[in-house]
């Protein structure tokens, strides 16, 4: 069996706009049998979003249909926090000096 480790950044739900949190389930529901090129899966509370396997993260994202604001907390803001992976969890706290949404 092959082990993988992740360094994960986890963050509220409320750190995405309501927009993007409904693209983020569909995109989610399209790519759910995708196993090795899905990069968000739903997990039941959130969204776990993976942009290490795209490409071209910036321009997927855009494309996808993303915000600026999502775009950017997924490309130069992990890039900058060192983590490959963002889990959005209703649950967890807001980044620090980032915009909050109220949905």
């Amino acid at each position: 069996m092959k082990h993988e480790t992740y360094t994960l950044l986890v963050c509220s739900t409320a750190c995405l706009s309501r927009e993007d949190g409904e693209l983020l389930e569909v995109l989610a529901r399209q790519q759910a049998f995708r196993e090795s090129s899905r990069w968000v899966t739903c997990v039941g509370y959130g969204w776990l979003v993976r942009p290490e396997i795209l490409e071209n993260p910036a321009l997927t994202l855009r494309e996808a249909g993303l915000s600026e604001n999502t775009v950017s907390l997924l490309t130069a803001g992990i890039a900058r926090m060192g983590v490959q992976m963002v889990i959005f969890d209703q649950d967890a706290d807001p980044l620090e000096n980032w915009p909050v949404f109220d949905w």
